[in-house]
């Protein structure tokens, strides 16, 4: 009799753990939206022989992104995920047009794994693209384009409506270092001077989706 109960304890154990919204081989689909705000730190450097100017500003910037986000189930813990995320940066100046795209390897430890919730931690390790235009008076006059890396850790609560369909709520520090690496068109002026410049910021992201997992 011990021993019957003894396997079915076991099997509901089984049965609970095959439930968990993450575990070995599971995958997970996501696509949502996401609104940061950050402090920002403008430099830029012009050398020319002897002669030369250095300007630094201190602002602040709200960014809005669309992350689409694939992971992958490493153990009941550990998962693994992948994540492209476009959309847009705007600044106190307000310049437009303006485009900013995220690129991001995802690892993540599910500390809390039940049937249909989870809360995890992650840390988003990647590269980021932004494009911002000088326009004036309708006029389109160039295109400054900046690249560099980023971190964003932070914490995601994800609830599972059933087998399949689930949301997903997370907050997160940002912290991101671009540098100047290109105008479009060229400006023959920065090509007789020694020109640099760089962005860094770090702030707050606030992100929800929907969730498809397999």
């Amino acid at each position: 009799m011990k021993f019957i109960f003894a396997l079915l304890a076991m099997a509901g154990y089984v049965a609970h753990t095959s439930a968990q919204v993450n575990q070995a081989g599971t995958i997970q689909f996501a696509l949502g939206a996401a609104f940061g705000v950050h402090a920002t730190h403008y430099r830029s450097e012009v050398n020319a022989g002897s002669f030369s100017v250095k300007y630094s500003d201190r602002d602040a910037a709200v960014t809005t992104t669309y992350p689409l986000e694939v992971h992958y189930g490493l153990s009941d813990r550990l998962s693994l995920g992948l994540c492209v995320e476009p959309g847009r940066y705007l600044d106190s100046a307000g310049t437009q047009p303006n485009s900013l795209v995220l690129f991001a390897v995802s690892p993540r430890f599910h500390a809390i794994n039940y049937d249909r919730f989870t809360l995890l931690f992650e840390i988003d390790l990647g590269v980021n693209t932004l494009r911002i235009a000088e326009v004036r008076s309708g006029n389109r006059l160039f295109e400054d384009r900046y690249s560099g890396g980023f971190l964003r850790p932070g914490a995601t609560v994800q609830w599972y409506l059933g087998e399949t369909i689930g949301l997903g709520v997370g907050l997160s520090y940002a912290a991101h270092s671009l540098n100047w690496t290109s105008r479009d068109p060229e400006d023959p002026a920065l090509d007789r001077v020694n020109y640099s410049a760089s962005l860094r910021t770090s702030g707050a992201v606030l992100q929800a989706g929907l969730l498809v997992k397999l």
